[in-house]
């Protein structure tokens, strides 16, 4: 479970206090294959109780880097291991309850491997052309904001240098804020 936290912070004189999700960074990956096909993952959602197609995506371990969980997230999810990973963009997909970041890659020149499964988890592979993606988007058959907002980067052509050091919450101009 994801800690909740306050923070406490002034805006025009007053004193407020704001609840949020405390969340680890989480890198989302969009693997291709030499066909061009990009593979995405079929796998339960608990929250929303049901199956969802989304990207292959995990939170990143504690000192872990983007990439390097990047890396580790694909070969667990998908079995295949990126001979090539390209860093597309980060996002706050909620910044107005949770501290999640989020960093999306490109992995090009897969080799296939073992899957390592968290002990939840049930995923299964499941390659479409971009074509055959679109078309489920327009379905409604792919609803994950990470999964569509990496899409879309990566088809756009989107690439950003990596930001050294990686982007955080900011605490806004004349705010000051105490964790509490």
């Amino acid at each position: 479970m994801l800690p909740l936290r306050s923070r406490t912070f002034s805006a025009r004189g007053r004193t407020f206090t704001h609840h949020f999700v405390d969340s680890p960074e989480v890198a989302v990956i969009l693997p291709e294959l030499p066909d061009g096909r990009i593979v995405l993952v079929r796998q339960y959602r608990a929250a929303l109780d049901r199956e969802i197609l989304e990207l292959p995506a995990g939170k990143l371990r504690e000192g872990e880097s983007a990439e390097a969980g990047a890396r580790r997230e694909l070969a667990e999810e998908t079995g295949y291991r990126a001979g090539r990973l390209r860093y597309l963009f980060s996002f706050y997909p909620v910044p107005g309850y949770s501290t999640e970041l989020i960093h999306a890659f490109h992995a090009s020149r897969l080799a296939p491997g073992p899957t390592s499964f968290d002990e939840a988890e049930d995923l299964r592979n499941v390659p479409m052309t971009a074509a055959e993606l679109e078309a489920a988007i327009a379905a409604g058959d792919v609803r994950d904001g990470k999964t569509l907002l990496t899409y879309l980067a990566w088809k756009s052509g989107l690439a950003a240098p990596f930001p050294d050091p990686p982007p955080r919450p900011p605490a806004g101009p004349g705010r000051a804020w105490v964790d509490g």
